[in-house]
């Protein structure tokens, strides 16, 4: 028999987690569903605990009290038969009628120190009732002076909750919701699953709710490096506050071979209080479902007018997903996977569950899309052009499938710029923008690809990205890159300063120094050179400097350098140091070589602030002319007066 059974909303877990940790410090053997082993059979093995337990604490919250909170309230009613009942409050609510009668014990805004008054209450209640005291019937304690009146949640009032806040979302806009008026972040969802290799499934989903809500223009979503900054955060108000968002959905997964459970919570970002929320058991085959019929009362609770229009625009296959539950969790897994690192080991074990995912829907045009990819780098490592045409090949089967998909259109811009198609890929990001410019997938590559021939448009679409994922260093980086190439230098250092500080020191670097050899702080540059992660950037970087600084010996020891890494590969960075050393003839020549060789670098080639020696060069401005739009050419020379 144990001591004490713990109640809670499941999306609690991370709150109530302090308070099982002291009383199992205290001595006190304590049941709570984290025990549930992934084959168990959840209701059965929940039950003989309640019916065992001395005393069963329930606690409530926000979410608790709320519509969907009624397993907690069942197992409060349980508990209260058999005099166990002993309630515990983590929010300024109520308990729900029918439960006032012993008063509620305040836990709000304990940290989970032992030595708390408000601890040593439920502790001595605790011990009180498993010593077989009787529990004091006390007052209820009054409704908070804030807040929503408890009736207007009674008989489906939750449904009610959620279309008024709506409602009043779409009348401030008389009707017509404007683009990205309204905005949402999908923390992770916790995973309850006793396999903590379980915890891929549930981050995939929440990113795949993000993803199929970026889909309705109205709808701002915040990205998931910054949804993931607040993993596991207990103040929602402070979280919507620091994304910019009015709203917060969480929730939790609990997944076993013939069974998931998935809850969701709608929360408003400035009352706390609960907009929608619903739980789902079903097979592991309706997953897909669940995600969809979450994605539509979210839309419908966040605004009735789009609530009644999203029904196209939320198709997941439509979209270039998959209605393959079992697809999609291979799919998950090695996206999961690609957030580990990368390399070839790792580029393997993706494109084997990419395949297993293509066996059972071989049009998840998502992953054609991520597979396309994966083969264009590690594909066929000792045949580099037989791996970017089987990559080709991939990415045009994916645009075929789902040509109205943004992402698969953006991925297939990215391997445009890879093979020299300037032009063509600067089109196809513009296609994909058109598709959905509201997705910060996309956004965060458009930013990259535009930059590199039009950089203030290219700035324009990164500050966008960064409005959707503020925490996400690629994004500042994406930033820094866009404002270098239109020479607005001291703008792009403080960008790149901003990704190396949101990345702890890790990412920035390259941007940063790009930024510090274009305005000429080589001092500068020099002590960030160690920060290079591959030989040949530091080699390249050092030989600009050495150059630039009056020590030629030591630049040429830096191109030998390079040239002994790969004498056919660096023909771009070779161009760059020639221009920089002044030497015009040897820099064109490196850049006829790095084209001959289908060098993806000269895709930089229009807007590098480094072949700036170069562009009164007959041969130069034939060969940007030749790769970039005209008028992205024409608007480079008026700019740097060329």
């Amino acid at each position: 028999m144990v001591d004490v059974f713990v109640s809670y909303k499941a999306e609690d877990r991370a709150r109530v987690a302090p308070l099982v940790k002291a009383l199992q410090a205290e001595g006190l053997s304590l049941w709570w569903d984290a025990h549930i082993g992934g084959g168990d059979d959840w209701r059965a093995s929940i039950e003989s605990n309640l019916e065992a337990a001395r005393v069963v604490i329930v606690v409530w919250s926000t979410r608790s009290v709320g519509p969907e909170g009624r397993f907690v309230r069942d197992e409060a009613t349980w508990a209260q038969r058999r005099g166990a009942y002993l309630p515990v409050r983590i929010d300024a609510v109520d308990p729900p009628l029918g439960f006032g009668e012993i008063q509620a014990l305040q836990l709000s805004g304990w940290k989970g120190a032992r030595s708390d008054a408000r601890y040593k209450a439920v502790l001595a209640a605790v011990r009180a009732r498993t010593s077989g005291e009787a529990l004091v019937a006390l007052a209820p304690v009054p409704l908070p002076a804030k807040g929503l009146d408890r009736r207007l949640l009674l008989g489906g009032g939750g449904a009610l909750l959620a279309a008024g806040a709506g409602f009043g979302a779409w009348r401030m806009w008389g009707g017509n919701v404007p683009a990205g008026a309204i905005s949402i972040a999908v923390l992770p969802f916790t995973n309850l699953s006793v396999d903590p290799e379980q915890a891929y499934f549930s981050d995939g989903l929440a990113e795949e709710l993000r993803t199929t809500l970026a889909r309705i223009p109205e709808v701002k979503v915040i990205g998931r490096v910054s949804s993931e900054k607040f993993r596991d955060a207990d103040d929602l108000k402070d979280v919507a506050a620091q994304l910019g968002v009015d709203t917060v959905l969480t929730g939790s997964v609990r997944k076993s071979p013939s069974k998931v459970r998935i809850s969701a919570q709608l929360i408003d970002g400035k009352t706390s209080v609960e907009r929608w929320s619903d739980s789902f058991d079903r097979a592991p085959g309706d997953v897909i479902a669940i995600q969809s019929s979450i994605a539509t009362a979210v839309a419908a609770a966040l605004s009735t007018r789009i609530g009644s229009q999203i029904g196209r625009q939320l198709s997941a296959e439509g979209a270039g997903g998959t209605g393959n539950a079992e697809a999609q969790a291979l799919f998950l897994k090695q996206r999961q996977l690609g957030l580990t690192g990368d390399g070839e080991d790792i580029a393997r074990q993706r494109i084997a569950l990419l395949d297993a995912a293509l066996a059972l829907d071989p049009d998840y045009a998502d992953a054609i899309a991520n597979k396309s990819v994966l083969v264009r780098f590690y594909g066929n490592p000792a045949d580099p052009q037989a791996a970017r045409a089987a990559a080709r090949t991939l990415i045009k089967r994916a645009v075929t499938v789902a040509p109205q998909s943004a992402y698969v259109r953006i991925i297939n811009a990215s391997g445009m710029m890879f093979d020299g198609n300037i032009k063509g890929s600067v089109a196809e990001a513009d296609a994909a923008l058109k598709l959905n410019s509201n997705d910060v997938r996309v956004l965060a590559i458009a930013a990259r690809l535009i930059g590199i021939a039009y950089p203030a448009r290219g700035a324009t679409l990164a500050r966008a990205g960064l409005t959707r994922d503020p925490f996400n260093a690629n994004s500042q980086a994406a930033l820094a890159d866009t404002l270098t190439r239109d020479r607005q230098y001291r703008e792009a250092l403080t960008a790149a300063d901003a990704a190396l500080a949101l990345s702890n020191g890790s990412f920035g670097w390259t941007e940063k120094i790009a930024v510090l050899l274009a305005t000429g702080d080589f001092a500068s540059a020099r002590i960030g050179l160690p920060q290079f992660k591959l030989d040949w950037q530091r080699y390249a970087a050092t030989a600009v400097i050495e150059a630039r600084t009056g020590s030629r010996a030591a630049s040429d020891a830096a191109v030998a350098a390079l040239d002994a890494i790969n004498n056919d590969r660096f023909h771009y960075q070779l161009a760059q140091i020639h221009a920089q050393r002044g030497e015009k003839a040897l820099a064109l020549a490196s850049l006829d070589k790095a084209l001959a060789t289908h060098d993806s670098a000269v895709q930089f080639s229009l807007t590098d602030p480094l072949l700036d020696p170069l562009r009164r060069e007959p041969r130069f401005r034939a060969l940007v002319a030749e790769l970039f739009p005209a008028d992205a050419v024409a608007a480079m020379a008026k700019r740097l007066g060329t």
